[in-house]
């Protein structure tokens, strides 16, 4: 073995008498582990200047339309949490300011 593949096989005590030579079949090992991974919701963390109005817009992909999420989003903090919820579509999400 190297690198996890197999690069030969030495047969020990073989036998005799084969009317064709013998061959060795690898296949995988049997229960191979598999993990699948579901994202239900994401937190966006926006960083934001205070005293301004923002507004959080979302698309299904790139080069989609952008949607409008939340508007008129007023500043107070410098940072700001929304969670969404992404389990139908895959999302990208922006924000924008609009003052």
């Amino acid at each position: 073995m190297s690198n996890g593949m197999v690069i030969g096989i030495n047969m020990t005590a073989s036998g005799s008498g084969y009317t064709k030579a013998p061959y060795v079949l690898v296949a995988a090992p049997p229960g191979l582990a598999r993990a699948e991974i579901s994202v239900h919701s994401v937190d966006v963390t926006l960083h934001l200047i205070p005293g301004y109005t923002y507004k959080i817009q979302t698309a299904t992909d790139a080069g989609s339309t952008w949607v409008d999420v939340e508007t008129g989003i007023l500043a107070v903090e410098t940072t700001l949490v929304r969670t969404f919820d992404v389990s139908t579509n895959t999302q990208l999400f922006r924000v924008i300011q609009v003052n």
